[in-house]
């Protein structure tokens, strides 16, 4: 058989086995963590306005149960007009505050935060190429690698490298799952 007793191509072939397998599993990984870069920079951003209307929710929500309170708690005519009228003129400061604030992060430490939630998704994609470039070398180095392996070693080593280049082969080109979820990802976002 070709190359049967050389350890040299034997060695290239653990080498190229080796190479391929890091590729591979950089390019999947890497690929897992642009999408999850995607989720925690929208997430971020949802989470600074949800935080801040809860905030402002709590304190409206605060003086409204005073208000409350003292227009059932008392007759109509023994409420202290005073205490009312700074009530409502605190709520009525706490919409304006509140405006006033949300237009100061909207266009400041909430802009940026948008924009880059905004964007993450499309330089998630743009990067995906390369990360899809890498698996596909990896793949082919993953395979010339085990094609040199099942062609010099003898015996048991020789059929686990024909079987697992049987899976790859199968798994890549046959089923194209890595191929469909790349396309499917780049469709969805």
């Amino acid at each position: 058989m070709l190359g049967t007793d050389d350890p040299v191509l034997r060695y290239r072939g653990y080498v190229a086995i080796l190479v391929g397998l890091v590729l591979v599993i950089l390019a999947r990984g890497c690929d897992s963590i642009g999408g999850r870069n995607v989720a925690r920079l929208q997430a971020k951003y949802r989470l600074a306005t949800t935080d801040f209307d809860e905030k402002w929710d709590s304190e409206e929500r605060d003086v409204t149960r005073k208000i409350d309170a003292m227009m059932s708690s008392t007759e109509p005519g023994q409420v202290d007009p005073k205490l009312l009228d700074e009530l409502r003129k605190q709520q009525s400061t706490l919409a304006t505050d509140r405006s006033r604030e949300r237009r100061s992060l909207e266009s400041g430490k909430w802009a940026e935060m948008r924009h880059d939630a905004d964007t993450a998704a499309a330089r998630n994609n743009a990067s995906a190429y390369w990360r899809e470039c890498f698996f596909v070398i990896g793949a082919v180095i993953l395979a010339v690698g085990l094609v040199v392996m099942s062609v010099t070693t003898p015996g048991p080593e020789r059929w686990v490298a024909l079987v697992m280049l049987a899976i790859i082969v199968f798994s890549i080109f046959v089923v194209g799952s890595p191929w469909l979820s790349s396309m499917d990802n780049a469709l969805r976002h």
